[in-house]
């Protein structure tokens, strides 16, 4: 992430004139490549928790990312739909992404999210496509991608997926984003019954090195997100946890450049 004001419009400058260290530079971060060809989801400075979200997914190292954040903060759109394709185009080249949402419209409506991205984004086909032309598989629930070698399959809870792969490989990268609702935590035996189906259908579907991200809200205490929550903290489960509430125990408002007082924030929750 580039702290310096000259620093970043230096490097603005030269890659807006340079394509090549563009494309060099748009592989290696995502924060540029978010920068570049997102700017829509940039009408509001990033805010600080944000840019830590997408250090995260940026870092190799960390295997699994649990992420709780308020609704509004942008969680899908930079996990769900930015960084997937960041992780198929960028220096992680993942070839197998599975998306997991409570239900197929929910799937359905993230993976046209990303194919009306590819098909309409000017710029980042110039760069780093074509993508319908080499891609002979555009479906309700998977997309496959020739030149990138990489198989992007949305799916829902209640759909099996176990020992599915893509060629030879297993899935990669695994994204459960909002997989919770207010019917499943409703009961004990709801909370449980979806804990099960992460434990016995998610974790085992990839391999030592697949990335598992799980957002959401947390909702109720015994359900996926706080128990995953639970589990990184206290070391049952290798990972990174962060919660991100709208305003903090501080009483900070964590995007303030979207919401500058407490009484914008009651506004948008009206």
């Amino acid at each position: 992430m580039i702290s310096n004001t000259g620093d970043f419009k230096q490097i603005l400058d030269r890659a807006a004139r340079d394509v090549v260290f563009r494309i060099s530079l748009v592989r290696e971060s995502f924060y540029w490549f978010i920068y570049f060809y997102f700017p829509e989801y940039l009408n509001f400075e990033m805010a600080n928790f944000q840019k830590e979200i997408v250090n995260i997914l940026e870092d190799d190292k960390i295997k699994n990312f649990i992420l709780a954040a308020f609704r509004g903060s942008g969680k899908s759109t930079i996990v769900s739909m930015a960084y997937v394709l960041w992780s198929m185009m960028g220096r992680q080249k993942k070839r197998f992404i599975v998306l997991v949402s409570n239900t197929f419209k929910q799937s359905e409506i993230i993976l046209y999210n990303i194919k009306d991205a590819l098909e309409k984004n000017e710029l980042l086909k110039a760069d780093l496509g074509p993508f319908q032309e080499f891609s002979d598989e555009w479906k309700n629930f998977s997309l496959i991608f020739k030149n990138y070698d990489t198989k992007i399959y949305a799916t829902s809870v209640n759909e099996s997926i176990r020992g599915i792969r893509y060629k030879n490989i297993r899935p990669q990268l695994i994204i459960c984003d909002d997989v919770e609702t207010l019917e499943t935590i409703r009961s004990n035996e709801g909370k449980d019954k979806l804990l099960t189906w992460f434990d016995r259908d998610i974790v085992p579907l990839g391999d030592e090195g697949t990335r598992i991200i799980v957002l959401g809200t947390i909702l109720a205490t015994g359900a996926l997100l706080s128990t995953l929550s639970e589990r990184v903290e206290n070391g049952s489960l290798s990972g990174v946890f962060r919660r991100y509430p709208i305003v903090n125990d501080n009483k900070d408002i964590l995007w303030s450049s979207r919401w500058p007082s407490l009484e914008s924030i009651e506004s948008f929750r009206k």
